[in-house]
């Protein structure tokens, strides 16, 4: 087995406005497919994110399974934005 290396997580987006403040505290909900999330501190000011997820096509195939076999027809190419 492989031994994994003690790696520090990559460095993120830092918001400096929230350094220091005392938390209050979290809030979450989802709604119409998106995930909210507020971050209440004690002096009343609040930091929020609205999450999202998209769907992206990777691959796709056409085949034939009428022998009960996968007999691959075509492959289509993934949509690159």
């Amino acid at each position: 087995m492989a031994r994994r290396k003690n790696r520090k997580p990559q460095q993120g987006k830092k918001y400096p406005g929230v350094h220091g403040k005392i938390l209050d505290f979290i809030e979450h909900k989802v709604d119409e497919g998106n995930f909210y999330l507020h971050i209440r501190f004690m002096d009343k000011t609040e930091v929020s994110f609205v999450l999202g997820a998209k769907l992206v096509l990777k691959e796709a195939d056409l085949s034939d399974i009428s022998t009960g076999d996968y007999m691959l027809i075509r492959e289509y190419k993934a949509y690159e934005e």
